[in-house]
């Protein structure tokens, strides 16, 4: 058989998105803030993410955007210079989350 299509399904078509990406989410978040509270904050207003339920509300970026696009918004909300090192952290640190799922 010869492989005609690769389906990427990011946005909950397919798979529950939140039980895949809501509780990374979070593990992310709180890894890149460090601690801070505030800024902490700051990424889960920017995300729209529901931090009880961990999840992603729909206006969320995270739903079908790329880390290339909400990991820009992410390194502007952290105060962040090098904003292309925060979409590879980013990356590097939800691909770790996997690996533990």
């Amino acid at each position: 058989m010869t492989l005609k299509a690769i389906l990427f399904d990011k946005d909950g078509t397919l798979l529950d998105f939140d039980k895949t990406w809501g509780e990374a989410g979070y593990s992310v978040m709180r890894h890149m803030t460090s601690g801070d509270e505030d800024a902490f904050n700051r990424l889960v207003a920017l995300t729209h993410y529901n931090v009880a339920e961990r999840r992603f509300e729909p206006p969320s970026h995270m739903i079908a955007s790329s880390s290339g696009d909400y990991g820009l918004l992410w390194a502007d909300a952290l105060g962040r210079a090098d904003r292309e090192a925060v979409v590879e952290e980013i990356d590097t640190l939800f691909m770790r989350s996997e690996e533990h799922t």
